[in-house]
């Protein structure tokens, strides 16, 4: 399981170093053949979830992506990195209210460089919508 974990993680993030679009989208493809048997076998492993989520949201597939993250949410509610995935997926769709309501709840358990980016992500978008 480690391995093709790491194999497939290791894929999508060659793909941001690779020098074309061809390559980029076969090692996402790649790293999505290799995590999804993995997460039908494994469902409730939400470091597994997560990877395969950051890939569908890497690729554009932002509904497959929410669906995966609240997975990894529902499993553990105090994820950081679940509710940062979460939150940015929220406001790429621009669901302003949604977002806000979510970082404030993450706020409440969120500590040091986790809270900075809330922070700062909050103060962003209530500047964005004009609410100061």
């Amino acid at each position: 399981l480690c391995a093709q974990v790491t194999y497939a993680v290791a894929a999508a993030k060659n793909a941001y170093i690779v020098p074309n679009f061809t390559t980029r989208q076969q090692l996402q493809r790649s790293s999505i053949s290799s995590l999804q048997p993995l997460f039908a076998r494994f469902p409730r492993n939400t470091s597994l979830t997560f990877h395969l989520a950051c890939v569908y949201a890497d690729i554009r597939e932002v509904s497959a992506s929410l669906t995966l993250i609240r997975r990894v949410l529902n499993i553990n509610p105090r994820s950081q990195s679940g509710w940062f995935l979460y939150i940015l997926l929220l406001s790429s769709q621009k669901n302003y209210g949604d977002t806000m309501k979510s970082i404030d709840h993450a706020l409440q358990f969120a500590v040091g460089y986790f809270r900075c980016l809330l922070e700062l992500l909050k103060a962003c978008i209530l500047s964005h919508t004009g609410q100061h």
